[in-house]
């Protein structure tokens, strides 16, 4: 079975051409979407989000672990920038941590 026992009823100029314009639809639609989606998201995450700031000397709680859910305390001892810190660990060790995996010490 090849391509010779295909029947057509049009071009094959023609069926390009149309499907050219079908991509080209479904690509403006796409991006719409996306785009209002990537709105909603945002809207979402600044709605619940609120900027944190450590500190030097201050107690923070960090996760020591990616496989893990461990968390250890230390303390801030040098800023490195908004988002980026050096930790003093319980060890002795120092270690670099971002905001992310940063979390402020409560006592609960």
């Amino acid at each position: 079975m090849g391509m010779e026992n295909l029947h057509t009823c049009k071009p094959v100029s023609q069926y390009l051409a149309e499907l050219k314009g079908h991509l080209e639809t479904t690509r403006e639609f796409a991006s719409q979407h996306a785009q209002k989606a990537q709105e909603q998201y945002a809207k979402y995450y600044n709605a619940h989000a609120h900027h944190k700031t450590f500190q030097v000397g201050e107690e923070e709680k960090d996760s020591n672990s990616k496989t893990f859910s461990r968390w250890c305390t230390g303390e801030v001892l040098r800023v490195l920038s908004p988002f980026s810190y050096i930790v003093g660990m319980p060890n002795g060790s120092k270690r670099p941590f971002g905001i992310p995996t940063m979390h402020e010490k409560t006592n609960h």
